[in-house]
């Protein structure tokens, strides 16, 4: 057996020194490569039906307004398929991380391969 034993007052202090390199390649390559647009596209029915909820209102069509709105709160403001918005995360808590990925499933197998590669190649090599 080797390494901090669990519970050791040390073992996070070591964790967090180990895993400073799986956060720095995190920030710096797979972050800039995955995360595309600021945000996502704007949802084309939900734009028409805001339109004419504010036309509506502007005429003084109180009935309507409040129909077109009711609507309005069943649709997402976003596209959800938008096909150029790609968004990854991530958290490290200790030596736990969790990286959650909003995408193509090809592009989430991408990163499951470069943070494989980065864990066997690099950190598996710092090994004492």
């Amino acid at each position: 057996m080797s390494g901090a034993p669990q519970g050791a007052g040390v073992s996070p202090v070591l964790s967090n020194l180990y895993l400073d390199r799986l956060d720095k390649f995190v920030e710096h390559e797979l972050l800039p490569r995955f995360n595309t647009s600021l945000q996502r596209k704007y949802n084309r029915h939900y734009k028409a039906l805001q339109h004419r909820m504010l036309s509506s209102k502007r005429r003084g069509d109180i009935p309507s307004y409040r129909t077109f709105r009711k609507q309005l709160q069943q649709v997402p403001a976003y596209d959800r398929h938008d096909p150029d918005f790609r968004r990854l995360r991530y958290a490290r808590y200790c030596d736990d991380f969790l990286l959650g990925f909003l995408g193509p499933k090809e592009e989430a197998e991408q990163i499951k391969t470069a943070l494989k590669q980065f864990l066997a190649e690099t950190l598996h090599s710092l090994r004492v």
